[in-house]
């Protein structure tokens, strides 16, 4: 059972929109979730549905004050959530960016709170996935690390159905772009499958 906490989540977009909404469902009954984005309606929305769970921030380093852990992750800048003091934070970042951006802000994090955990976990599933809780995250963290592996588990849990552990610091964003590639190439190879058919006189009804 995942201790009661307070929670931080940046993010509020088609998928972390419906990640916040089953972590405020699912969460020990005393806990609290801090949120940001930068449509403040949508931290609203969130609020009013859930004004026992869920609490809004004007900036990113608001929910990094308030918060235990925080995720969904937004950092530099006056107001961002290295302004704040995160030592002893469990950090997690369910991005799809590039592994020399994260690489670059897990030095900068490691340089000045080597106390702070940081993580990236990209996700899958979809928007439909986000909403039912079913997504999966591809975790940059090695199944034997003793440190965070349960809590990172009992966490995803609130939002996902699976986890699959890629290894070290940057390698779940590796997994997921490795993923988005297959995807794209799978994708491009029916386009120009159809198109031959099509040129070739084939009703495209009989292709598909």
């Amino acid at each position: 059972m995942m201790k009661s906490k307070a929670i931080g989540f940046i993010g509020l977009g088609n998928m972390g929109f419906w990640m916040a909404t089953n972590l405020a469902q699912k969460v020990p009954v005393n806990s609290k979730i801090h949120v940001f984005d930068i449509v403040p309606a949508i931290v609203d929305d969130i609020c009013v549905k859930y004004p026992d769970r869920v609490m809004g921030c004007s900036y990113p380093k608001d929910v990094a004050d308030k918060s235990e852990n925080t995720s969904k992750a937004v950092y530099m800048g006056p107001d961002g959530i290295c302004s704040s003091d995160i030592r002893q934070k469990l950090l997690i970042d369910c991005s799809t960016i590039d592994t020399a951006s994260f690489l670059e802000i897990k030095e900068h994090i490691t340089e000045n709170f080597p106390c702070a955990s940081f993580y990236d976990a990209p996700v899958s599933g979809g928007v439909i996935g986000a909403e039912r809780g079913t997504i999966a995250f591809f975790l940059g963290c090695a199944e034997d690390n003793t440190k965070d592996i349960q809590e990172l588990r009992q966490l995803f849990s609130l939002m996902g159905n699976k986890l699959i552990s890629c290894g070290g610091p940057s390698l779940g964003i590796a997994a997921k772009l490795s993923n988005n590639y297959l995807s794209g190439i799978i994708g491009i190879a029916c386009s120009e499958a159809m198109d031959m058919g099509m040129e070739s006189g084939l009703d495209p009804r009989v292709l598909a």
